[in-house]
Order: C-alpha cells, then sequence, then structure tokens
C-alpha cells in the first residue's frame, strides 16, 4: 500500500534530533510545559504522550534529562487543555522534519480562539 498524498504522517517521535536548531526546540517545548504544569508534572504530560503514541519511552527519558536544565519562571500551576497538547503536537511535528509555516500556525490559532470565544459563551444549564 502506497499512501496517498492526503495521508497526515502521524509516526511517533522515536529520537531527538540533535543539531543546534532541534537542541533549541526541545528546549522551547519543555519551558513552554514547564510554564504551565510546574517541573513537578512533566513526567506525567510525558507519559500521556508516549500513552497516545506520540513520542517513545526513550525520547521521554531523553526530554526529562533536559528538564533537568530548565528552571521554572512561575509556580502558578495550570491544568493542559487542548491548545496546549496542539502545541506540543506541533512541536513534535517540527522535531520530526516537518516545516509548519507561519500561516498555518496562525489559522490554527485563529480556530482555537474561535473555540475559546464559543465555549465562553455557552451558558450551561
Amino acid at each position: 500500500n502506497i499512501p496517498s498524498e492526503n495521508t497526515v504522517k502521524t509516526a511517533t517521535l522515536d529520537h531527538l534530533p540533535d543539531d543546534p536548531e532541534s537542541v533549541v526546540i526541545v528546549m522551547r517545548w519543555l519551558q513552554y510545559l514547564i510554564d504551565r504544569v510546574g517541573k513537578e508534572n512533566i513526567s506525567n504530560v510525558l507519559n500521556y504522550y508516549v500513552d497516545i503514541g506520540w513520542i517513545t519511552d526513550d525520547v521521554r527519558a531523553k526530554l526529562l534529562e533536559y528538564c533537568e536544565g530548565i528552571t521554572e519562571k512561575s509556580k502558578e500551576r495550570k491544568k493542559l487543555v487542548a491548545k496546549d497538547h496542539i502545541q506540543s503536537f506541533l512541536y513534535i511535528q517540527r522535531l520530526k522534519g516537518m516545516n509548519i509555516d507561519e500561516h498555518f500556525m496562525g489559522k490554527i490559532e485563529r480556530e482555537l480562539n474561535k473555540m475559546s470565544k464559543y465555549l465562553e459563551n455557552i451558558s450551561f444549564q
């Protein structure tokens, strides 16, 4: 079977590239997550990404090693929302070599903002 052009690659990230650009992406991604959930909860988030097939155990272990060098900017903890997981997914795709252009990122951001505003305006009775 030959995949069609429209097939989205969703293969698991099975290694972390070690070129300078990839290291910067890894550090930005981890800082993003740590700023939201704290260092003590980062392992749970990465375990979830292993469970859903986005990263391997080896990548998880390597990411936890990188976390040692990252400091927390805030002690305020939040639960991750869909937007945060989408951001993680996009970081993972970049690490897999997928070129994600700014137009695509802007479109996703606008759609997420629309959904957030819609959900805020719904009154649950």
